[in-house]
């Protein structure tokens, strides 16, 4: 049991995964929908589908291909997982049988975002150096769309609204000021038109902030539903942002909380409500709406976290799994927290 002054958080492991994957990077893990019962886990080449709840490697595929695994989403209905890997590729597979169902060929560069629509009836991908966001049909592998910003450096996040009617992102601009990172929207028509917006500039530090060897590299992440955004940079910590609508139904994030500390890896939670950072082994549960720190593991096997790897939080919002730098799996349950 961890607690703090105001939320006490019970934590047991369901299980250290007794398996170990040896390779060069670290695995890709995701869980797959509706609950928290199994993970996919992308390691090297290979693919596997892991039972949370008894550590036991349910199904596996050895891809036959020299890539690997280097991002991953599972569709929200459970059914289906996309992998991408350093060859511009994009991978669909059955969760169920772990067989591959289309590879969708396209992009030039390396694949840096993936996210499925709400229904699971589209995968949205993006490339790097020059945003190129592909949006496919996942029964037949139909490409739909093809947005391009050749004047965005990359896009750190993309995620699709709950109606299925908005894909938003979050991009780099292609200038030097690291203050600033664009929230673009596309919008979609019944008729099949697409319409562009960028909506914001979110602002992650302000003029008079001493920068000086700030890394550039941005984090972020959206809830589920997409209406609410952490972005953050590692060396002055994240930002939380909120999406309201004014009268003539036009969406705008507004900041609703800022939390200063250095990370390595930051991750929302699905339902928006809590943001999970790692630094140097140190796993922190943070309340976003409070800002308060809920939960820090920072003993034991915990020193030996692999800050590299993100963790992965489940669709129900009830488990995490982590990384050890021995590339062997750790499960936990959060229990009987509800942010105040």
């Amino acid at each position: 049991n961890s607690s703090s002054s105001n939320t006490t958080i019970t934590m047991s492991s369901r299980t250290g995964l007794q398996r170990a994957f040896s390779v060069r990077k670290g695995p890709v893990l995701q869980f797959v929908p509706p609950d928290g019962d199994m993970l996919a886990v992308g390691a090297g080449l290979l693919l596997c589908i892991v039972d949370a709840r008894t550590g036991a490697v349910v199904r596996e595929r050895r891809r036959g291909y020299a890539c690997s695994v280097e991002r991953m989403a599972v569709a929200p209905n459970g059914r289906q997982l996309a992998s991408a890997s350093t060859d511009c590729l994009v991978w669909l597979w059955s969760a169920a049988t772990l067989e591959c169902q289309i590879v969708l060929k396209g992009h030039k560069t390396k694949v840096f975002s993936i996210a499925y629509s709400a229904d699971s009836s589209m995968v949205a991908t993006t490339g790097s150096l020059g945003v190129t966001v592909r949006l496919w049909n996942t029964a037949d592998g139909g490409l739909l769309y093809v947005l391009r910003q050749p004047e965005f450096d990359w896009c750190a996040a993309i995620c699709f609204t709950s109606d299925d009617r908005r894909l938003l992102a979050v991009v780099l601009p292609d200038h030097d000021d690291i203050r600033i990172r664009d929230l673009y929207e596309w919008r979609f028509s019944a008729g099949g038109e697409v319409k562009e917006r960028r909506l914001d500039k979110l602002r992650l530090f302000s003029d008079d902030e001493n920068i000086d060897g700030v890394s550039s590299n941005t984090l972020a992440s959206f809830s589920s539903d997409g209406r609410r955004l952490c972005v953050g940079c590692r060396d002055l910590g994240f930002r939380l942002f909120y999406a309201t609508a004014d009268a003539s139904g036009e969406t705008s994030f507004r900041e609703i909380l800022m939390v200063r500390m250095e990370f390595d890896k930051t991750l929302l939670s699905p339902d928006g409500l809590r943001v999970v950072t790692v630094r140097l082994g140190v796993i922190k549960v943070w309340n976003a709406t409070t800002g308060a720190c809920c939960l820090t593991l920072q003993s034991g096997n915990y020193s030996k976290l692999d800050f590299t790897i993100p963790p992965a939080i489940s669709a129900d919002n009830r488990q995490f799994a982590l990384c050890t730098y021995d590339r062997s799996l750790s499960i936990y349950t959060l229990c009987d927290w509800t942010p105040s």
